[in-house]
């Protein structure tokens, strides 16, 4: 589910990217937008979820952030970000229990006989936190970029958690300064935090 999921969404940001770079590719260039001593601002949201086969749990993650660059030279830009995260996690449980399979009278008292049976149903958790980090892009041709950055979460009642992420993207130019940036990232957890992701992002760069 996830991979199908990652695939339509990439395929329809490609699909736009292309449609935008030829509506734009004679009158739009991006050499000045990431040139140094400019900056971009990029609000973007994120998504990732999983199916689990057999299981009948399954994953949802969603995200709204926000980056802003300076580049301090041509085509590399040191970033921060700000975020909101929700998640929702979901599985499939299974027990048993005693009941009353039947009842009699032996020597005047009330005699019980029970049995087993199976029980099942789903139990989820919800969280949300919020993000923030650093890290770099670097452009190539000044519209595939390239990431790397730090990221710690902190939920209500709970320890921050710590990412490494990795990300390459496409800056679309609708015009000078307005971009659609469609991207994907991994995530690698560190420290206690053993949890692994890849992440669809679509975000609107805009630069100064």
């Amino acid at each position: 589910m996830q991979k199908l999921l990652l695939t339509l969404c990439l395929t329809i940001l490609v699909c736009l990217s292309n449609y935008a770079q030829e509506k734009n590719e004679k009158s739009i260039s991006p050499d000045c937008q990431t040139s140094q001593g400019h900056y971009f601002i990029s609000p973007n949201t994120g998504f990732s979820g999983s199916q689990g086969i057999g299981s009948g749990g399954s994953d949802l993650n969603l995200g709204l952030n926000l980056d802003q660059g300076y580049f301090i030279v041509k085509n590399f830009a040191i970033m921060c970000t700000f975020g909101y995260n929700y998640s929702k996690s979901s599985s499939e449980v299974t027990g048993s229990e005693s009941y009353i399979t039947s009842k009699k009278y032996v020597n005047g008292k009330l005699v019980y006989t029970y049995g087993t049976r199976s029980t099942s149903g789903t139990t989820s958790i919800e969280t949300s936190s919020f993000a923030w980090g650093g890290g770099f892009r670097y452009y190539i041709g000044g519209k595939i970029f390239l990431g790397a950055g730090y990221l710690s979460e902190k939920a209500k009642d709970s320890d921050a958690v710590d990412n490494f992420n990795l990300q390459v993207g496409y800056a679309a130019y609708l015009t000078k300064n307005l971009a659609i940036e469609p991207s994907v990232s991994y995530l690698k957890g560190i420290g206690n935090n053993n949890m692994n992701q890849i992440m669809g992002k679509i975000g609107l760069g805009i630069y100064f």
